[in-house]
């Protein structure tokens, strides 16, 4: 019976580890978001299921990052990348799923929301970002990009990524320009 019970507890706790190493093969351990995996992860099933008709994708880049970095050391920049996630994740993780797939980079899916939630969404994005720029020594900002479309193509999560990313860096060009 102990042998049993002993055999048991060795399996459970087995299956903890494994599920522990699993969340954390797919979170970003910085900011809880998930990670470049998860967003690859979650997209392949999204379009192998098929049951959503609409996608919004949102992608973001934090704004001076290096800058930040290069004055005030890279623990100032990670708190600049943990209060972008924590305003993203305000902004958007009712309405969607929330990733950081690389150093500034953020990107949401939002399974099933239009635009005009969207960019609702959007704008609460702003106001948090504007709210806690007030505790940062270069504030925070964030460049977004935005992409709305049917999910009746393949690999359409990738296109609508590729679209907000696209529409993103046409955004930093032209703060780049206004700035100089």
């Amino acid at each position: 019976c102990y042998s049993s019970l002993r055999r048991g507890l060795n399996l459970m706790r087995d299956s903890l580890k494994t599920e522990t190493y699993r969340a954390l093969a797919y979170t970003d351990t910085m900011t809880g978001l998930g990670n470049r995996a998860a967003f690859d992860r979650d997209a392949e099933t999204m379009q192998r299921q098929g049951e959503i008709e609409q996608v919004a994708l949102a992608v973001f880049d934090i704004n001076g990052l290096k800058r930040v970095n290069d004055t005030y050391g890279h623990t100032a920049g990670d708190e600049l990348i943990k209060s972008a996630a924590h305003c993203i994740k305000e902004a958007f993780s009712e309405l969607g799923v929330c990733y950081r797939i690389g150093g500034d980079e953020f990107v949401v899916i939002l399974p099933d929301v239009s635009q005009n939630e969207a960019n609702a969404a959007m704008q609460r994005l702003m106001e948090c970002t504007s709210k806690v720029s007030a505790g940062n020594p270069e504030g925070l900002s964030v460049a977004d990009g935005l992409a709305v479309g049917e999910s009746n193509e393949e690999d359409y999560i990738y296109q609508l990524f590729r679209q907000a990313d696209k529409e993103m860096y046409e955004k930093k060009g032209k703060m780049r320009v206004k700035y100089r």
